[in-house]
This record gives C-alpha cells, sequence and structure tokens, in this order.
C-alpha cells in the first residue's frame, strides 16, 4: 500500500492537472459541503451588492454628464422661468422645481462626481439595511429550520406544493446556522456603504453647494434628509461602538441597550429616504410580529430551578417549567430558550440550546430531594402492621382506653384489649444509585424523593475582559445560584 500511495503521488506530479479542469473539479465540488454552501449564498449577497451599486452609479453619471453637456451646447430650458414666483412662496411642483434646479445648474454648474458614488451607496443601503433585521428575526429562522430538516422522502408523500419544493434536497444546503455571522457581515457593508455615503456627500458639497441644496433640499419627509442623516449616522455610531467582543464580555447591558438604538436608526431611515419603506416593510413587519410573539405572548414563563451542577467552566441548569403542558406542546430536540434571571439583569434574555431529551420533562428519573442523586427502589426491612384495637370503651373521667371484663356479678376496670394482626410486610426505601442498597444508613423514605421532570441547559461562564470575574452575565448568574 505504501508503494502504491508513493506511486500514485509520482505520476500526480509528472502529469499536473491543467488550470481550466482544476477549475471545474472545484465547482463540481462545492455542493457537497457546506462551506461552499455558505459561498454560494455569500456570493449571490455580493452580486446584488454589486448590480444595485453600478446600476445606480452609472444611472447618476449619466445625469451628471447630460448636465454638463446642456451647459455647453446651451440646452438648459429656461423658458418661463422668469414668471416662476419666489421659491420661498410657491408650492412645489415638477415644473417650478425643474425650472429652479436649471436657473441654480446655470449660475453655478451642475453636480460634482461624487454625487453619484453619494447616490449608489445610498441605494445600495436600502438592500443592507432591510437585511440586518433578517437573520436575527428568530421566528423566521425556527420555521425554516423545522422546515429544512424534515425528510425529502417524507415531502413527496404530501401533495402540497410548499414542501416540495422547499423541502427538496437543494434547501439542505441553506446555511441557516451561520444567521448571526451574516447579521455581523451585512452590519459591516451597512457600515463601509454609510460611510461611502456620507463621505461623498460632503465632497460634492464642497465642490457644488448651490446645486446640491437646490437639488437635495426637498429630500426626505419634508426636505429633513440632512438632520434625520445625522440621526441615522449618530446612532449607528454608538451601536457599532457597543457591539466590539470587549464591550460585550465587559458589560452586556452596554451593548444591550445600545443596540436598541436600531429603533431610532431605523426611524431615521424612514424618514431620511420614504422609498426605503418598500424595502423594509415586509422584514420589519417580521421582526416586530416576532419580538411581540416571543416577550409577550410566549415571554415571561416562570421556571423552577431544580438543580444546578457546576462542572467547570460549564453550569448545568436543571428546571421544570410551571406550565409543563404548554412547555412540552413546543418542545423539539434542538430548540433553544431565552434565559432571564431577575436577580442578575432584567433586561437581559440569553439564548441557550436544551441539551436534555423531550421525554426528561415527562418521565424524569425518581432523585432524592436533598441531593438531586437518583435512586433506585430497595427492599425495605420487615414489619407487622399496627394492632386493631376491639372492644374499647373511653372513660371520660380518666381519659384513657380500658376493656370491661364481668366476674362474680362484680364489675372491674382492667387494660386488656383483643387485637387483631395482619401478616408482615416490607416497607418501601430507595437508595441512591452511588450508594451501597445493603447500606441502611443510606436509605431514603419515599417523602425524601420525588420524580424529577426536567429541562436541561448547559451554560459557559465567561469571564470579563482582562481577567474580570464579576462583570458577565453568566458570571453573575453563576455566583447568585451558589
Amino acid at each position: 500500500r505504501q508503494h502504491g500511495a508513493l506511486a500514485r503521488s509520482d505520476s500526480s506530479k509528472t502529469t499536473p492537472k491543467s488550470g481550466p479542469r482544476l477549475l471545474c473539479r472545484l465547482l463540481c465540488s462545492l455542493p457537497s459541503s457546506w462551506g461552499a454552501a455558505t459561498l454560494f449564498w455569500l456570493g449571490i449577497y455580493a452580486a446584488a451588492n454589486a448590480a444595485i451599486f453600478f446600476a445606480t452609479l452609472a444611472q447618476w453619471v449619466t445625469t451628471v454628464r447630460d448636465q454638463e453637456r446642456d451647459l455647453r451646447n446651451d440646452d438648459v430650458k429656461l423658458s418661463g422661468c422668469d414668471a416662476c414666483p419666489d421659491p420661498a412662496n410657491k408650492p412645489y411642483s415638477r415644473w417650478r422645481d425643474e425650472c429652479e434646479l436649471n436657473k441654480v445648474l446655470v449660475r453655478h454648474g451642475p453636480l460634482s462626481y461624487w454625487a453619484p458614488i453619494a447616490k449608489a451607496a445610498g441605494v445600495t443601503l436600502n438592500l443592507n439595511c432591510a437585511l440586518l433585521v433578517v437573520p436575527v428575526t428568530k421566528s423566521v429562522i425556527v420555521f425554516l429550520n423545522d422546515v429544512l430538516a424534515s425528510s425529502h422522502q417524507a415531502a413527496r408523500r404530501r401533495w402540497s406544493l410548499f414542501d416540495r419544493v422547499f423541502r427538496s434536497p437543494l434547501a439542505h444546503y441553506i446555511p441557516l446556522a451561520q444567521n448571526v455571522a451574516f447579521h455581523k457581515l451585512v452590519a459591516l457593508v451597512t457600515g463601509v456603504l454609510a460611510v461611502i455615503h456620507t463621505v461623498a456627500h460632503f465632497f460634492n458639497y464642497w465642490l457644488a453647494p448651490e446645486y446640491t441644496r437646490a437639488r437635495f433640499a426637498k429630500w426626505g419627509w419634508a426636505g429633513t434628509a440632512f438632520f434625520t442623516g445625522a440621526v441615522a449616522t449618530l446612532a449607528m455610531a454608538l451601536m457599532y461602538a457597543a457591539a466590539t467582543d470587549t464591550v460585550k464580555r465587559a458589560n452586556f447591558e452596554i451593548f444591550w441597550f445600545a443596540h436598541h438604538l436600531f429603533v431610532l436608526f431605523f426611524a431615521a431611515l424612514l424618514v431620511h429616504a420614504p422609498n426605503f419603506l418598500w424595502w423594509a416593510l415586509a422584514p420589519l413587519l417580521l421582526y416586530a410580529w416576532d419580538r411581540l410573539r416571543r416577550h409577550v405572548a410566549r415571554g415571561a414563563q416562570p421556571v423552577d430551578v431544580t438543580r444546578v451542577d457546576w462542572i467547570a467552566p460549564v453550569l448545568a441548569i436543571h428546571f421544570r417549567p410551571v406550565d409543563v403542558a404548554a412547555f412540552d406542546a413546543r418542545f423539539k430536540e434542538g430548540t433553544y430558550v431565552l434565559l432571564n434571571c431577575p436577580h442578575v439583569s432584567e433586561a437581559e434574555w440569553h439564548p441557550f440550546t436544551i441539551s436534555s431529551a423531550r421525554g426528561d420533562l415527562l418521565t424524569g428519573p425518581r432523585v432524592a430531594l436533598e441531593t438531586g442523586d437518583p435512586v433506585v427502589e430497595v427492599a425495605g426491612p420487615s414489619e407487622a402492621q399496627p394492632p386493631r384495637i376491639t372492644s374499647l370503651e373511653v372513660s371520660r373521667s380518666q381519659k384513657r382506653l380500658h376493656a370491661t371484663t364481668t366476674t362474680g356479678g362484680a364489675s372491674s376496670s382492667t387494660t386488656t384489649t383483643t387485637t387483631t394482626t395482619k401478616p408482615r410486610h416490607r416497607k418501601t426505601k430507595y437508595c441512591a444509585v452511588s450508594c451501597d442498597p445493603t447500606d441502611e444508613a443510606h436509605w431514603l423514605d419515599p417523602h425524601e424523593t420525588a420524580y424529577h421532570d426536567f429541562v436541561s441547559v448547559h451554560v459557559k461562564v465567561h469571564d470579563g475582559a482582562g481577567g474580570s470575574s464579576s462583570t458577565t452575565w453568566t458570571r453573575r448568574l453563576k455566583d447568585y445560584l451558589e
């Protein structure tokens, strides 16, 4: 086998593959791995961004060139513009706006070539800002995971067109597990495009201030494009500054509350660019529904923590939902839960994958109440049933039990009683699995045990930045449970 391997290795060196042949083999091997599937979808995302950016760039470059050509050829339409009223008092209309713009164009010249760059980045931002909330819409991700996890054979037995299409083998190449990574990538692209959009607008305003003010004065709702753009940029700066791993590990609350500036960010965008509404309407509605569903309809359900094990650096938490039936109806293998400990932080909710099986919630083992260790039933000591007393009379004066007998017409009070007994039986006892079942010192009575129906999650405890052990949520949760 060694010689054969060496021979194959030598032959591959003497007959190298051609470039097109290697490329063909690479492309043919892409669909066979999750990494290739991720690259495929990233390629689609990059192509969509490039298409929108360069199409918008070409459109606005053509606009600037047309303005320069009209100025050179003296083709700017100014007929009837002398009759226009003052712009501050006239109602806005397409004809009058064009007339005023042409006046400014003749007096001060057209836009600079920074304007097309700013507009191309702005239109591409529409796509990316709309995609920002899609990967973090948890209900949609869970739904797609459930759909894609179903077998293709089961789907073929159904008549539903949706199942036949979306449960096909091709659907298994959608990397839904990379949703957070994709959210970070879209945020990075959004930040870069926002910088390009802002810087290009500033350069354009520097080179063509008069026409820029005239052209973009009425952009946004009631001409608020400049102000709302500044608000959106400030919200982005705060969110991005608090989204680093250093900040999240040092103080998660800063990240959490700063990230909720997305409400201000999207509100400013909707006013800044009214056309953005048609890009973001469906994603924002889905995200709002998801948040309401998780935190209002299904959130804030209390659980009883029944057991905690510390196996450094993992904290195993066993809990029992108060409403077991409602929890079990939604419980599936691989499901995650959002946990909140009000004693640690009322605002923080952290996702953890359920590590226990579904049956543990309904048919859990019997455990000792004091230690939580699993127990088994053992044969306890034999004992007789307590005597059953008959023919009793209560002496009201002495407040004690006695039996009455008669001898020779005289009565006397004795303590003799008549009893009956049943066969002896064994009491039920329990013993921990780790103990010797023959050692009576470790036996437990039934009331000292209970069935442990539970759900478990495993939490990895992180330390804060610089080795600090008192700032992370997981560390504070461990300290509180201890």
